[in-house]
C-alpha cells in the first residue's frame, strides 16, 4: 500500500500539470480569436455604415432634380390629337381617343385582373416598390442573360407621368422614389385608373379606352375576358404584339396572360380555354397602315407649331389616302418581288406636289416591325443623286448642257475614283455626262467651281445636313435624308422657285376654330429661269435615254436622277413630272451591301409604278410663267464660250 501512494500522487500531479498547460494554451489562443472576431465585426460595421452613407448620398443626389413631392400635381388628362387626311378621313388618334379618360369603376373586373396578373401580382400588397420582385428580376437577368423588369405598376406609372424613357440607374432610383410617393398620396384604385388611361397600347392608342376603340371598335367598359387579356399583354412590347400587324404573336401573348390569371385564381381552366379559342374580333380600318409613319411626322411638326396643348385638337395632314395606298403598294410589291433577289430588306418613299405638300410617305416596309422613319430620320450617302447640285453650280459659272467635257480617268494622291463599270466615253456634253452619270466629269466640274461652291449651292436649295468640303462631295459622299434631298429637287421642278415642304395643312381646336393654317406664300427664286430650264433639260435626258430609263411613264415627261453608292449599299431615284415629285431609297438599315441595287433598277421601278398609276387620267401640263413648270428641252443662251470651257475642263 505504501508503495502505490507516491505513484498515484505523481500521476495526479502530472495530469494537473498537463491540464494547466492546455488551459494556458487555450487562454493564449482566446485573445487572438477574440481579436479576430472583433476586428471582423468592426470592419463589417464600418462597411455597413459606409454602404448606408453611400446609399443615402446616391438617394440624395438622384433626388436633387426630382420635383418637390409637396408641390407635385397629378397631370390632367392628355388632350386628344386626331389626325385626318386631306379629305377628312381619320388616319389615327394620338394621345387619347375621342372618348378620352375612363373611370376604373367602369372597367370590367377581369380587365383589371388581367393587368395585375401579368404585370404586378403583388400590386395590392406592396407600397410602390417590390424588393423581392427586383431581386428576382436581377437573378433572372444574371442567370439567363436576358432582360426582365422588376418594376411594379406604380413604378411604371411614375415613369409615364414624370420621367424620361431612358434605361439608367438614376431613372430607376427616381422611379422607385416617385412610386413610394404616389402610393402615399393615392389609393390603389386611383393608381390603376391613372395607369389604364396613360399606358400606350400601340398603333397610336394611348389609354385603354383608345385601345378598345382602336382594336375592337367598342368602349373599354365592354371588353371581354379575351380582349382584356390581349390588351394587358401589349404592355411588354406594344409594337411587337400589335394584333393588327402580328396576330399570331398577340394570340400567344394573350394565352400567357390567361394562364397567369389562372395561376392567381382569377379565372378557371374552362374560362381560359374559351377565351383562348375565341376569335380576336379585331377591327380593321381601310386607312393605309403605313400612314402611321406620316402620323409620327405630323406629331413632331405639330408640337413646334401648336406648342403646349390645353385641349383636344384636330390636325389635317396633307396626306391623300389614295396616293398613300398606291405608294405603299408600289413599294411593297417591288420589294416583295425583287427585294430578296437583290438582298435589299428596306425601302422608303416620299411623294409631294409642286407646293411641297407631302401627299404620301412610306417610312419603311413594316411600321409594326420598325417605326424608324427612313424618310425623315435616316441619313445615307446619296451617291450620284447629289450631282445635280454640282451641275447647277457649273451652269451658274457659265457652263451649258452642251459644253464639251473629257470623260477620262482622274486620280489624286490617295483617291482614284472610277466611273460605274469602269467605262469612259471621251468627249461628251454635260447633258450626256449627267444622263449616264459619269463620275469623272462631276469631279472635274467640282474641281473647277470649287467644293465650297457646290456645298453653298446645295445649301441654297435646302440641304441642311453636314457636308464635307472636298472633291468627293461631287459623288454624294456626305449623308442626307430622303426628305431633304427630295425637297432640294423642288426648285428644279418649279422653274427655280422654292417650295416649303410640309405635312400639316391645318390645325383646329375642338370647336373647329383655326389654330394654324398653312399658306403657300410667295416663294423665293433660288435658281434663275434659264438655269432652271437647263437643269430640266439635263434631268429629262436621264430618264429619256440615260440611267433612269426605267422610270419613264406614258404621256408624261419624267425628270430625275439616279444614285448608287459604293458596294451597292444604297440605291436612289429622285424625280418629278409636271404634277408630282417623288424620292425613293432602297437598301439595308445596317448598311450591308445589297446585291447590285442601283438607282436605275429597284428605286426607279418603284418610282415608275407609283407615278404610272397616279398619273392615269391626267394630262401633262405646261406653265411657262416664272413660278410654274417648264417642259423639257433646255437652252444654251447666255453661257460662256464653248472653247473656253473646254480648255478649263480638259486640262
Amino acid at each position: 500500500m505504501a508503495s502505490t501512494a507516491p505513484t498515484k500522487t505523481a500521476k495526479t500531479a502530472a495530469q494537473n500539470k498537463t491540464t494547466r498547460k492546455k488551459r494556458k494554451n487555450r487562454n493564449q489562443q482566446q485573445p487572438f480569436l477574440w481579436r479576430a472576431i472583433k476586428f471582423t465585426s468592426y470592419w463589417l460595421c464600418f462597411l455597413a455604415a459606409l454602404g448606408f452613407i453611400a446609399g443615402m448620398a446616391v438617394f440624395f443626389y438622384y433626388s436633387l432634380d426630382l420635383p418637390n413631392p409637396d408641390t407635385l400635381k397629378m397631370p390632367t388628362s392628355v388632350p386628344t390629337v386626331t389626325i385626318t387626311s386631306s379629305d377628312g378621313e381619320v388616319l389615327t388618334h394620338r394621345a387619347a381617343q375621342q372618348s378620352g379618360h375612363i373611370s376604373v369603376k367602369l372597367l370590367p373586373l377581369h380587365t383589371k385582373q388581367a393587368l395585375i396578373a401579368i404585370e404586378d401580382r403583388s400590386f395590392y400588397s406592396h407600397n410602390g416598390v417590390n424588393v423581392f420582385g427586383i431581386a428576382r428580376a436581377a437573378f433572372t437577368n444574371l442567370i439567363k442573360g436576358t432582360s426582365h423588369g422588376g418594376s411594379t405598376l406604380t413604378q411604371q406609372l411614375a415613369k409615364m407621368l414624370y420621367l424620361k424613357p431612358e434605361k439608367k440607374l438614376k431613372r430607376k432610383v427616381q422611379e422607385a422614389m416617385l412610386a413610394v410617393w404616389l402610393e402615399s398620396k393615392y389609393s390603389k384604385d386611383k393608381l390603376l385608373e391613372l395607369y389604364f388611361n396613360r399606358a400606350y397600347y400601340g398603333a397610336g392608342a394611348n389609354g385603354i379606352e383608345a385601345a378598345a376603340q382602336k382594336y375592337f371598335d367598342k368602349s373599354a367598359r365592354y371588353l371581354s375576358l379575351g380582349e382584356s387579356a390581349l390588351l394587358a399583354g401589349l404592355m411588354k412590347a406594344p409594337s411587337a404584339y400589335n394584333p393588327l400587324r402580328h396576330p399570331e404573336k398577340a394570340k400567344a401573348r394573350q394565352k400567357l396572360v390567361l394562364n397567369a390569371m389562372l395561376e392567381e385564381g382569377y379565372i378557371d381552366a374552362q374560362q381560359v380555354a374559351y377565351a383562348a379559342n375565341a376569335e380576336l374580333g379585331l377591327r380593321h380600318t381601310n386607312v393605309a397602315s403605313q400612314g402611321q409613319y406620316a402620323a409620327d411626322w405630323v406629331m413632331r411638326d405639330m408640337r413646334g407649331i401648336a406648342g403646349d396643348l390645353t385641349g383636344d385638337i384636330v390636325v389635317e395632314a396633307t396626306i391623300d389616302p389614295y396616293l398613300q395606298q398606291v405608294a405603299e403598294d408600289a413599294l411593297n410589291n417591288v420589294m416583295a418581288e425583287s427585294g430578296e433577289k437583290y438582298q435589299a430588306k428596306q425601302a422608303a418613299l416620299i411623294l409631294m406636289d409642286k407646293n411641297g405638300a407631302v401627299r404620301a410617305m412610306v417610312g419603311g416596309r413594316d411600321y409594326g416591325e420598325s417605326s424608324f422613319n427612313r424618310v425623315t430620320t435616316a441619313k445615307r450617302q446619296p451617291g450620284s443623286a447629289f450631282k445635280p447640285f454640282v451641275y447647277l453650280a457649273a451652269l451658274e459659272k457659265g457652263f451649258s448642257p452642251t459644253s464639251m467635257v473629257n470623260d477620262a480617268p482622274v486620280s489624286f494622291k490617295n483617291w482614284k475614283p472610277k466611273n460605274y463599270g469602269n467605262k469612259y466615253y471621251g468627249e461628251v456634253t454635260l447633258r450626256e455626262s449627267l444622263a449616264k452619270s459619269m463620275n469623272s466629269v462631276a469631279i472635274r466640274l467640282a474641281r473647277n467651281v470649287g467644293a465650297g461652291q457646290v456645298i453653298a449651292t446645295a445649301r441654297r436649295l435646302g440641304i441642311s445636313s453636314d457636308m464635307k468640303k472636298n472633291l468627293s462631295i461631287a459623288l454624294g459622299t456626305s449623308e442626307v435624308s430622303l426628305h431633304e434631298l427630295t425637297n432640294a429637287y423642288l426648285p428644279f421642278m418649279n422653274g427655280g422657285f422654292a417650295a416649303e415642304a410640309h405635312i400639316i395643312s391645318r390645325i383646329a381646336n375642338s370647336d373647329g376654330g383655326d389654330i394654324y393654317q398653312h399658306r403657300n406664300n410667295a416663294s423665293d427664286r433660288l435658281i434663275s429661269q434659264i438655269h432652271a430650264q437647263q437643269m430640266q433639260d439635263m434631268l429629262f435626258a436621264v430618264s429619256d435615254w440615260g440611267t433612269g430609263k426605267r422610270a419613264r411613264i406614258d404621256g408624261f415627261e419624267v425628270y430625275g436622277k439616279t444614285g448608287t453608292t459604293q458596294n451597292y449599299k444604297d440605291g436612289w431615284f429622285i424625280g418629278f413630272t409636271s404634277e408630282y415629285i417623288a424620292g425613293v431609297w432602297v437598301g439595308n438599315d445596317d448598311s450591308t451591301p445589297t446585291k447590285n441595287v442601283t438607282g436605275g433598277n429597284l428605286p426607279a421601278q418603284i418610282w415608275h409604278d407609283l407615278m404610272n398609276q397616279i398619273h392615269d387620267g391626267l394630262v401633262d401640263g405646261v406653265d411657262l410663267g416664272d413660278g410654274g413648270f417648264v417642259m423639257g428641252g433646255g437652252t444654251d443662251e447666255g453661257v460662256a464660250p464653248l472653247d473656253d470651257i473646254a480648255v478649263l475642263l480638259n486640262q
